[in-house]
Parts: C-alpha cells; structure tokens; sequence
C-alpha cells in the first residue's frame, strides 16, 4: 500500500489548505474528512473555504457516496478548491457537484485557487 500523508494548515482565516500526498483511498480519506472538521472546530470559524491539494495524491476510490459524505459533513464548508486535475477525481468531484450541495472548482496552479477562494469569501460577505 502507497503510504500517505496530510497537511493542514490555515493560508488565512477562513481558507483551509490541505495538501493530500499518497494514497488517497476509503479509510485515508475518512481520516483526513474528520481531521478536517476538527481543524475548523479548533479554529472556531462559522464557514470556510476549503483548498485541496492533490497533485501528489493516488486517488484509487471511487466512492461517491463518501465523497457526499465529506462534503456534507460539515456545513461550514462552503465552497472547495481543488488543485490538481486527475481524471479519477474530476469524476468523484462531478459525481459530488450533481449530489451535493457544495461548489466544487477545479484548479491548476495553487495561486488561482487561493484567488478564487477568497473570491468566494469576498462574494459571501457581501450576501450575509
């Protein structure tokens, strides 16, 4: 088994990074969904922007269900970035998109999903 690893880290508030290296399967994914609550419960923040980073990732699930679940579990989570754009996790996240109520973008270059996502945070100040 490809071993992984995972990095959180808060680029500022309200935006999350989470660099995803390795194998990217059920129980890893999971683990990384829950880390991921818990890191935006320790920050206290009532939503945020997630910016996922998964050029080094393995993806080898296709679990759209799981995916729902990590998108749905915590509504906090309004919108995610993902950098990278592996086929296998273009389908789980157009899988997403269509159940899920989360907006899932993907990006190339990390500096265009942090513009977006503070776009995104900028959009959501104006409305609320």
């Amino acid at each position: 088994m490809t071993p992984y690893h995972t990095e959180f880290g808060w680029i500022e508030p309200r935006i999350l990074s989470l660099a995803y290296e390795g194998a990217m399967n059920s129980p890893n994914f999971r683990e990384a969904t829950e880390e991921r609550v818990r890191q935006a419960d320790a920050a206290g923040v009532d939503y945020y922007v997630l910016v996922m980073d998964i050029r080094k990732a393995v993806v080898t699930i296709l679990d759209v269900k799981l995916a729902k679940w990590s998108a749905d579990l915590d509504p906090r989570m309004i919108h995610v970035c993902f950098i990278g754009r592996s086929m296998m996790a273009q389908v789980i996240a157009s899988g997403l998109a269509r159940l899920s109520r989360l907006p899932v973008e993907f990006f190339v270059k990390p500096e265009d999903a942090l513009e977006r996502a503070r776009a995104v945070l900028k959009q959501r100040k104006m409305t609320h």
